[in-house]
């Protein structure tokens, strides 16, 4: 249901509850209505796998980390911290931030050849030859 037709719905249910005599209960809804359009105005809200994406950063940890450290505004949402696009935009172009995800290149670019292949690459270098251990022998 969208926000327009819920806050619609709402405002029906005020002027019937105030046909009723019901106006105790008025108050109550007003705040619902007004949370829907708090949220309706809410900043542009973004995951922390998405915010790690658009600051090409590897680790959502380390997303986690800078909403602790206040360089990115996290905003509690069920259980999750949800990031604002402005506080990505700002961190983005900031110095430390490109010179931060730099040497996470490097790094990346050292460590490559070390790094263990997919199970797909393996299996097409190195084909399994003979009965699988899980097989029952005959």
């Amino acid at each position: 249901m969208s926000a327009m037709r819920a806050e619609q719905r709402l405002s029906e249910l005020i002027r019937e509850l105030e046909k009723r005599g019901q106006e105790d209960l008025v108050p109550e809804v007003e705040r619902a209505i007004d949370d829907i359009r708090a949220e309706d105005q809410a900043p542009d809200l973004m995951t922390t796998g998405a915010a790690a994406a658009a600051l090409g950063v590897r680790s959502i940890n380390t997303i986690k980390k800078w909403v602790k450290e206040g360089r990115l505004e996290g905003v509690p949402r069920g259980g999750r911290t949800m990031i604002t696009a402005r506080s990505v935009n700002r961190l983005r172009e900031s110095p430390e931030t490109s010179e931060w995800v730099k040497f996470q290149k490097e790094l990346d670019e050292v460590f490559d050849p070390f790094m263990a292949p997919d199970e797909e690459e393996v299996s097409s270098v190195l084909p399994w030859v003979g009965r699988k251990p899980w097989d029952k022998k005959e």
